[in-house]
């Protein structure tokens, strides 16, 4: 039995035969010789098959069925099955450098963006403030800006010496923060893709970074334990915030930009006042790393993720968790109780 999708005189049709996933693609007497000898030969792929057929990769897949293809070890570099129906594809063996799928179903009713080029693990992701644009940090040692409506590389951020680990756009987007394993933070033009400036003063890595609503400031945190804010206008350090016992994992500055929150490996997170440089509240509960920290739009509440599987919101005046927000392995959302 054999699906398929027509494009006018051309189908591309799905088979069980001897090889299963294999594609054939029905066309034109003319091309049937061409097909015929690629169809003989064991584990021939889409990639030729559609490219024999004298279809174009660049547009003749855009918004097509492709739905339950097994494509094998084809080279996919090129292709733009951009709003296709993917459901059920098998890409594991495929070669997709370069395969543009905006827009694409993959199960149901979801849809991505695949943005490939990044030659190892992407630890941090970041959206511009206009949401045209993406930010991604790799352990490939670089950054890397990407067109959100695309998928393509804008341009590729590099000079870091080890892994980037963090990502930040600026307030007003026309900047990039990337924080890394070389125990710098950096500061990038994105509209040059140029590096303009480099905070050094870290003892260990640096794992997050932040910049402060006005975008005057940037917030680091570090395996040295330690978080610390710098005056972007000088690249100057104007405060380092101590007492974590272990790497500080995360940093976010509260909506007015007075308040710092941290997130450590110590099991706490805490609250410190940017005027005095001091810890103001210290939210322990947790048992295990805390791993994120995120303040509500008001600034009234904040949440923290931790490797023990919970989520916890933090009600005023801060410094007990109201909520903790347990992840349940069988549920598509998590439950609530109250503590």
């Amino acid at each position: 039995m054999a699906t398929s999708s027509n494009w006018g005189s051309i189908a591309v049709a799905k088979l069980n035969l001897d090889h299963p996933g294999t594609v054939e693609v029905l066309i034109s007497v003319e091309a049937e010789e061409r097909l015929a000898s690629l169809f003989a030969t064991p584990g021939c792929d889409f990639a030729a098959l559609a490219r024999a057929a004298g279809l174009d990769p660049a547009t003749d897949f855009r918004g097509q069925d492709l739905s339950g293809l097994d494509f094998d070890a084809s080279d996919l570099s090129g292709f733009d099955f951009s709003g296709a129906d993917l459901t059920g594809c098998d890409f594991s063996r495929a070669r997709t450098d370069g395969l543009v799928m905006t827009g694409a179903r993959v199960q149901g009713k979801h849809r991505f963006l695949s943005l490939v080029g990044h030659e190892n693990r992407v630890d941090s992701v970041a959206f511009s403030p206009d949401g045209t644009r993406l930010a991604t940090g790799s352990l490939d040692n670089t950054a890397r800006l990407w067109d959100h409506a695309t998928g393509r590389e804008i341009s590729r951020l590099e000079g870091h010496g080890r892994s980037v680990t963090s990502v930040a756009f600026s307030p007003d987007g026309t900047r990039l923060a990337t924080g890394s394993w070389d125990k710098t933070a950096r500061l990038w033009d994105l509209a040059t893709g140029r590096e303009i400036a480099r905070l050094e003063g870290h003892a260990n890595s640096v794992t997050s970074v932040a910049f402060s609503p006005d975008g005057t400031r940037l917030a680091t945190g570090s395996y040295d334990r330690t978080a610390r804010l710098w005056d972007l206008a000088t690249g100057r350090e104007i405060a380092r915030l101590e007492g974590h016992e272990f790497i500080v994992t995360s940093v976010a500055f509260s909506p007015d930009g007075t308040r710092l929150a941290t997130g450590s490996f110590d099991t706490t997170a805490r609250l410190w006042d940017l005027a005095t440089g001091r810890e103001i509240a210290r939210l322990e509960g947790h048992g295990n790393s805390v791993t994120s920290v995120a303040f509500s739009p008001d600034g009234t509440r904040l949440a923290t993720e931790s490797d023990n599987g919970t989520a916890r919101l933090w009600l005023p005046p801060l410094t007990a968790a109201a909520t903790i927000l347990q992840a349940l392995p069988d549920a598509e959302t998590p439950a609530s109780s109250n503590s």
